[in-house]
């Protein structure tokens, strides 16, 4: 009995010690998990799919779509309540790219009909506050699925990528990157994504002053998907590449950015993937932030003081799809 317990107390001890080496390789090689948890709020009044999206006044607007084209409807988070807007678009658009100035919403480019992949040049001005929309100047090219941000401390709108082709591919070999002045209504190329090919339908996200760019695609049927994550400094007009996702993200793969300052990447477009990935720009590392409880892409994402609002999606019944009506939140804590 003596010599059998001897025997069992090294094997113990190096059964604990591979454990606690294997816990310590998991540790290091998984990311860590972000808290929170995702908030039911109330459902849209018109499910939605590929919708510009804005906040304004502590409101969101979410404008056109896949099932409304031209219609507008209005969250307000303090009443827990929908309105869709007496004003719309001029034209259907869906895939458009929206970005607050001064006051007014602007929304770059889109699709015209059901998935034809052929993006507009048109620029429209939304004042909620008139119930007005405007053209402005149009586009240097077609953009649909491009990504817009304010320059931080100007009214400047960096707008990245967007598209033009059909089922035969891509036609542009880089991605184009403009600015567009508010003030003088003027468009402006700037320096281009140190990437191979042109992507499109990757996010835009302002962090504490600094830019980021993230995902994308390179070709609508094949990819493959950018997984890089990129800063633009507007000073010198340039790239750098600060970080490479833990997988890459599908067309529209949104986020936004919480009070903890970091980016809040919900799932990936046309898959039932709900993992949140979660970037911290300040230390380049990755976690995992709470799965999204329900709905696939492709979603609609925006941050609004301080919460991540998910909005809409598709989802699969017995081979069939359906588009969501969802409003998932979650709420964020400064760091």
């Amino acid at each position: 009995m003596i010599r059998s317990h001897t025997f069992r107390r090294p094997r113990l001890a190096l059964v604990a010690s591979v454990v606690i080496a294997l816990a310590l390789v998991a540790a290091l090689s998984t990311p860590a998990r972000a808290g929170g948890a995702w908030v039911r709020r109330a459902n849209m009044p018109i499910g939605e799919q590929e919708a510009g999206v804005a906040k304004l006044g502590g409101k969101i607007y979410l404008m056109g779509g896949f099932e409304s084209f031209h219609v507008i409807q209005v969250y307000d988070p303090g009443s827990n309540s929908w309105v869709q807007a007496p004003y719309r678009l001029p034209a259907n658009r869906w895939g458009g790219a929206a970005v607050t100035v001064n006051r007014r919403i602007l929304l770059f480019g889109g699709g015209s009909r059901d998935f034809d992949f052929v993006g507009t040049r048109t620029t429209y001005s939304i004042n909620p506050a008139t119930g007005t929309v405007t053209t402005r100047h149009i586009a240097p090219i077609p953009l649909e699925q491009a990504a817009a941000v304010r320059i931080p401390g100007t009214s400047r709108v960096l707008v990245v990528g967007g598209h033009n082709q059909q089922e035969a591919g891509p036609t542009l070999t880089a991605t184009p990157i403009y600015i567009y002045d508010t003030v003088n209504d003027t468009w402006t190329r700037k320096a281009n994504l140190p990437v191979t090919g042109s992507l499109f339908g990757g996010t835009a996200v302002n962090v504490q002053g600094s830019i980021y760019y993230y995902g994308g695609l390179v070709d609508l049927l094949s990819g493959p998907v950018s997984r890089a994550v990129f800063r633009y400094q507007a000073g010198s007009d340039s790239w750098t590449k600060v970080g490479s996702m833990p997988r890459g993200t599908d067309v529209r793969a949104q986020g936004a950015v919480g009070l903890d300052h970091r980016i809040y990447i919900v799932g990936a477009d046309f898959t039932s993937e709900r993992t949140v990935n979660v970037f911290d720009p300040g230390s380049g590392t990755w976690s995992i932030g709470p799965a999204i409880p329900s709905t696939d892409g492709p979603r609609t994402v925006i941050g609004l003081r301080g919460t991540i609002y998910a909005l809409g999606g598709s989802y699969l019944v017995q081979g069939e799809t359906f588009v969501g009506r969802w409003n998932w939140a979650l709420a964020t804590t400064t760091p």
